[in-house]
């Protein structure tokens, strides 16, 4: 393996995890919203008035 395949094979480890460090902080983002404003979290199940 060349250092042009390991460069890139290493680009796409360190984007697959960039994705998954980006969807664990969403995901801790939304528990920390529902459970700080569990009334937000209410109004969402809520159907829109008319």
């Amino acid at each position: 393996m060349n250092i042009e395949q390991r460069v890139q094979a290493l680009e796409e480890e360190v984007q697959i995890l960039k994705n998954q460090i980006q969807a664990t902080l969403l995901d801790i983002q939304e528990s920390l919203l529902t459970n700080t404003y569990p009334t937000c979290a209410a109004y969402k199940s809520l159907p829109p008035s008319s």
